[in-house]
């Protein structure tokens, strides 16, 4: 995906162990079908839990790429 490939090959990435892309990947037409999956298996489970949802929305979504032989440091959302 060029979005990400446009992160690995910045001069600034290349010194780091890890890239975090921008946090609009939902909104891309390249994963749309992603996307799209990803709302209704939340819309599903939210409706399992019944749990009101009727506002849900994705309003960030980004990917951490770790270089070979590194990782993310721990974290929680």
């Amino acid at each position: 995906m060029m979005e990400i490939k446009d992160h690995l090959n910045n001069p600034e990435s290349k010194k780091s162990t890890y890239v975090n892309t921008d946090t609009n990947l939902h909104k891309s037409k390249k994963l749309k079908q992603a996307s799209t999956f990803f709302n209704r298996a939340i819309f599903e489970y939210l409706k399992f839990l019944k749990i009101e949802h009727h506002d849900f929305e994705i309003s960030g979504c980004w990917e951490n790429i770790s270089r070979k032989n590194f990782s993310h440091h721990n974290h929680s959302h």
